[in-house]
């Protein structure tokens, strides 16, 4: 889940994939088993195609296949396997034909954050928010389409509670103010603002909608007892690839750029149908393997690291700004030549990154635990 408005598109891996027309079939299994869509894809298809054409995914794939190796490497794998491999369609805006990644997008102001956005720069930050704009979330299309029609959106509202009144609804909401971060107050104490309205709709995602509706369940004693009830996963399962004999540079591109599809057993395949996506990650956590995964004199040089910096008690307080990087620096100096390198590099990629970040959260100390943050560049 996701807390910012835009709500969950703010994280997910932008694939917009139609459910596979060939397994949209009505399952006779034993009792408890499988269960029969209540709608069929020809239901959907107008929908589908709205959507898609809202969220800027249509006849969109990713473009960049000769660029990134681990698009390369599952095309490759699905030749060898005999299995279908495609570029699904994303809800991304692209650079288009003879520009490069990360270059402004033309008359892209006109949103609800009254900034321009930038073509997707390939860093792989899909999953952890998109500082660029690049990903076509709610935010950019749906949202930004409500204002324009004349919707008032407020965000650092906590609905608390939704009643039935008399022609409508009663919402009570709390306003979590900017000024108030930080500070350890009781959920009871923020007062509550009232809204009312005729129609009420409630789009608070899985989670967020049905804990509403539990929690004023008095309030709507028409509630089915069914509600919250027989929950299912994403239906997702992660696998890491390791040692792999190819450099497949996960965290160039976005999360997700091509699939394998594995057939049903209704299409020649056995048991149930699914597909394989590659997988990236933001390109700090490049820098996170590697630290675990260093070995003779790097890791010697980060224990001399900590040992050194633990030696005066006023060190070991955690970073909270850059202004913690001159004070590695003066540290990264005394190291021996040989270890020096590592010290630099690893300080020079986490500048890269943009990330202002505390080194004893890498290196393993609990004594001061490290914070980590990163500016939006959007706000």
């Amino acid at each position: 889940m996701a807390s910012g408005v835009g709500g969950g598109s703010l994280i997910y891996a932008n694939v917009m994939l139609r459910k596979d027309e060939h397994w949209f079939v009505r399952d006779q299994g034993p009792a408890g088993g499988y269960e029969s869509w209540p709608v069929t894809r020809e239901d959907l298809e107008p929908w589908y195609d709205r959507a898609e054409k809202m969220m800027g995914a249509t006849g969109n794939p990713y473009p960049y296949t000769d660029r990134t190796a681990k698009t390369q490497a599952m095309r490759r794998a699905a030749s060898r396997l005999g299995m279908d491999w495609f570029r699904p369609p994303l809800a991304i805006a692209f650079a288009g034909d003879g520009k490069r990644p990360g270059e402004p997008i033309p008359d892209s102001a006109d949103n609800i954050h009254g900034v321009a956005r930038l073509s997707c720069r390939l860093c792989g930050e899909c999953d952890i928010g998109c500082n660029d704009g690049a990903k076509n979330s709610l935010d950019f299309t749906y949202l930004t389409a409500a204002v324009r029609a004349g919707a008032q959106l407020q965000d650092r509202s906590e609905v608390k509670e939704i009643l039935p009144i008399d022609g409508g609804y009663e919402v009570r909401y709390v306003r979590h103010h900017a000024d108030n971060e930080g500070i350890r107050r009781g959920t009871g104490v923020p007062p509550k603002t009232v809204l009312r309205c005729r129609t009420l709709v409630l789009g608070a995602g899985t989670f967020g909608s049905t804990f509403l509706l539990l929690r004023n369940r008095k309030a709507f004693p028409g509630l089915s007892p069914a509600l919250g009830t027989r929950f299912c996963g994403n239906g997702d399962l992660l696998g890491f690839v390791l040692d792999s004999p190819d450099k497949l540079n996960a965290s160039y591109g976005p999360v997700i750029t091509s699939t394998m599809r594995v057939p049903d057993e209704l299409d020649g395949g056995t048991g149930r149908g699914y597909y394989i996506q590659d997988g990236g990650y933001p390109g700090f956590v490049d820098w996170l393997v590697e630290a675990a995964t260093l070995t003779g004199p790097a890791k010697r040089a980060a224990r001399f690291a900590v040992r050194t910096d633990a030696s005066s008690p006023a060190d070991r307080r955690p970073a909270r700004s850059a202004t913690s990087w001159p004070h590695w620096s003066d540290r990264a100096s005394r190291l021996p030549a040989r270890c020096r390198c590592w010290a630099w590099a690893a300080m020079s990629r986490m500048a890269d990154c943009g990330w202002r970040t505390d080194i004893w959260s890498w290196t393993g100390v609990t004594r001061a635990p490290g914070s980590i943050s990163r500016p939006c560049r959007r706000r």
